[in-house]
């Protein structure tokens, strides 16, 4: 049965995109959050232009992809998204969409050895955070090189507030991490098949 529901307008303001790695990082200036989408995510998000209908989505998507994403992963990304308050206030996600299970979609993921879809809030600063004076989560920092964030969180460059950085919760896909202890962003595992761990993205291992 063809879906010709269309997909939502994605808001652009007070929203700061930064492209790294196999995914993106997008900072909300409003609520003062940073969210980090995997590929998969990011793929269904673009189509988000108040004018793509579902069908026609997926079939954008599993062109680029050579893949056959579903319509449940679309409206799973699209609630991750209204979630996240990256879209309009007022759309409405078909009622019958949300009875699909979220093991049910990972399964149908797997299977089509494609990442399952993924929009992860990244940490905010903790009280443990704030009395070692380390700079917590989402909060500014100096540059990339700058080792004054919390442990367990990174300087990454947003281009906005005072410095053009913040601490984040995870390890871009690509850096260097500690088996064991890193948390990579977009659900990726920290890695090591010769020489240095990185993190990789889990479908890509």
């Amino acid at each position: 049965m063809m879906n010709k529901t269309r997909l939502p307008f994605l808001r652009t303001e007070n929203l700061v995109v930064k492209e790294l790695p196999d995914e993106l990082l997008i900072y909300d200036l409003e609520k003062n959050k940073a969210f980090c989408l995997n590929e998969t995510a990011r793929l269904i998000m673009d189509e988000c232009d108040g004018q793509t209908s579902v069908d026609e989505a997926i079939e954008k998507i599993n062109h680029k992809t050579k893949s056959k994403i579903s319509e449940e992963m679309i409206w799973m990304v699209v609630e991750q998204l209204q979630n996240a308050n990256f879209i309009e206030k007022d759309y409405q996600i078909p009622l019958q969409t949300t009875r699909v299970t979220r093991r049910k979609i990972l399964q149908s993921a797997a299977a089509l050895g494609i990442a399952l879809p993924m929009i992860t809030s990244l940490v905010a600063p903790t009280a443990l955070h704030a009395q070692s004076g380390c700079i917590g989560g989402e909060q500014p920092c100096a540059s990339v090189e700058d080792e004054s964030c919390c442990e367990s969180l990174i300087c990454v460059n947003i281009e906005a507030g005072p410095t053009g950085h913040i601490c984040i919760g995870c390890t871009p896909l690509g850096n260097p991490c500690t088996i064991g202890q890193t948390t990579c962003c977009g659900g990726g595992i920290c890695f090591a098949e010769e020489g240095v761990p990185i993190c990789v993205s889990n479908i890509a291992r």
